[in-house]
């Protein structure tokens, strides 16, 4: 496990190991980097294993290693489509106008310190989307940054719970609420990080977000302990993408 950062678009905390930030998308150059540098060794190994195929089994595996060979070239093409987006990012960093986000800071830190202190936490998040489309915007010095991407994430459990019945849900809706619910399952454990205020701003959507969680996955007591330990191995903040992916396919197929 690698150290944490703050997200330069966000201000989220997560791993350096990590490709992207979890919390709004954006690249993490090192992270992808090495992300890259695994896959394409990847890539390697399975280009290796094409000859390794005896000759009497030669029939049965063409097909098998046609389909490899096909998976393999879609790695490579999006390989080649990560080092265009690492070179896009790489000479982007070098743009950035640290006296213009430093200004920036000085300007608009004092307005949002004024909406946090009297627990306006709404206006506060509507303010924070409308700061951060300017390209100065620099959130990673603002020490109630972290809160507020909690507080943005927890109240998006009640908007997926209710695009839900505008319309049936699909495979990335499920994904995305599974993946919120057990990052709230993380705030929970993390409550002592937060002032009692911050705590009492976040119950309801805790709570909404417990009750859809129980009613919906009921998971088995092996399957929570393995997500449990998942979570836990992360610094309580988030759970691994494939594992919910994988729990949520099996959840749809048995659901059907």
């Amino acid at each position: 496990m690698g150290k944490t950062i703050c997200c330069g678009n966000c201000g989220g905390s997560y791993d350096d190991e990590l490709s992207k930030c979890p919390y709004c998308g954006s690249t993490n150059i090192d992270g992808a980097e090495k992300d890259y540098m695994e896959k394409l060794e990847d890539v390697r190994e399975d280009l290796e294993d094409l000859d390794e195929i005896p000759t009497e089994e030669l029939h049965t595996a063409v097909k098998k290693q046609a389909v490899r060979l096909k998976k393999i070239l879609l790695i490579i093409g999006a390989l080649m489509l990560i080092s265009v987006v690492l070179y896009f990012f790489l000479n982007r960093q070098e743009e950035r106008d640290y006296k213009a986000e430093y200004l920036w800071q000085q300007e608009h830190y004092p307005e949002l310190n004024a909406l946090y202190d009297s627990g306006k936490y709404d206006e506060l998040e509507e303010l924070l989307d409308e700061l951060c489309r300017d390209k100065n915007a620099n959130l990673t010095e603002w020490e109630h940054n972290e809160f507020m991407s909690d507080y943005t994430l927890s109240k998006s459990v009640l908007r997926y719970l209710e695009w839900e019945k505008e319309e049936p849900p699909d495979e990335y809706y499920l994904i995305s609420l599974f993946d919120k619910e057990w990052y709230i399952k993380g705030i929970i454990l993390r409550k002592e990080e937060y002032t009692e205020q911050e705590y009492e701003a976040l119950r309801p959507y805790i709570e909404a977000s417990e009750a859809d969680f129980e009613a919906r996955w009921k998971l088995t007591e092996e399957e929570y302990n393995d997500f449990c330990a998942n979570l836990s191995s992360n610094r309580n903040r988030y759970v691994s993408f494939d594992k919910e992916e994988a729990f949520i396919k099996a959840w749809i197929k048995e659901s059907r």
